[in-house]
């Protein structure tokens, strides 16, 4: 009888223990799920709160940038300097940290952006911009030439690594514009309509001026073409991530583009169709 009821509490025993095993198992798994739904802080480029999922390598940038839809645009609001730093929560730089770059030399800025590393170059081009964005003409021809050249650089590499290409012509702003408005035209079509984007991006009504006076020497279909593709990225406002940059309010921005802008899109269609681009 002793033996019949030690071999039960035996079974029980193994039982409770089988079950503790299968409740540390399932316990384990729901803790695994939580976590990866959970934002992680720290150091990681990766956020998982309030927006999609995604990383520095699998940023589809066509998720901010579009003309296509007016759901799409981005209000000034969204680019405040408190939701700046959420937006740019997949671009947190190693630039903010580190050496002071304020007090260099115009001549030591434009060395570090030419020949430097890569946070060299984007502390370089931010201080390029906070010394110069304001006021272009106290640069030299030469030092406006040696920005023009990395610009371009830039531009060109687009292909090689979009993100920090594209971020640094952000954040050299209206330092780089002179140089997107003549690749408008480039024969590199991810070229002229990356142009097109950044300058989307930071249009003021003087980019735009100058975008519609080059229209009008247009001497091709293919350059009329792209130059109605860049007008047309002209209709919103688009999301930028660096900070403290200027350019048209979300009002302007529509205003311009219905008086300004589309009759001068319709003109250059009228274009197109005449016998000298349809022989």
């Amino acid at each position: 009888m002793n033996r019949a009821i030690l071999k039960k509490l035996l079974f029980i025993g193994v039982l409770i223990i089988i079950c503790f095993g299968f409740f540390k198992l399932f316990h384990k798994h729901s803790a695994f799920i939580s976590d990866a739904n959970a934002p992680i802080d720290g150091n990681s480029n990766i956020h998982r709160s309030d927006s999609v999922v995604e990383t520095l390598e699998t940023i589809n940038f066509d998720n901010y940038i579009s003309i296509t839809s007016n759901d799409t645009a981005v209000s000034e609001a969204d680019c405040s300097a408190t939701n700046l730093k959420k937006n740019r929560s997949f671009f947190e730089r190693p630039e903010d940290e580190g050496e002071d770059y304020s007090s260099s030399s115009t001549g030591i800025l434009l060395t570090k952006l030419k020949n430097g590393d890569k946070i060299e170059q984007r502390k370089a081009a931010n201080a390029l911009w906070t010394r110069f964005g304001a006021t272009p003409l106290e640069l030299s021809d030469s030092e406006k030439k040696e920005i023009a050249e990395a610009a371009k650089g830039y531009l060109q590499r687009i292909n090689e690594d979009f993100e920090e290409n594209f971020m640094q012509l952000q954040r050299l702003w209206h330092l780089a514009a002179p140089s997107l408005l003549v690749e408008i035209t480039a024969q590199d079509v991810s070229i002229s309509e990356n142009a097109a984007r950044l300058l989307s991006v930071m249009k003021t009504p003087q980019i735009i001026d100058e975008l519609i006076a080059q229209s009008e020497k247009a001497e091709s279909k293919t350059e009329l073409d792209k130059y109605i593709f860049a007008l047309e990225y002209m209709k919103i406002n688009n999301r930028y991530f660096v900070e403290n940059r200027n350019r048209m309010s979300d009002d302007d921005c529509k205003e311009f583009f219905m008086s300004r802008v589309l009759p001068h899109i319709n003109k250059l269609k009228q274009r197109l169709d005449n016998e000298e681009y349809n022989p």
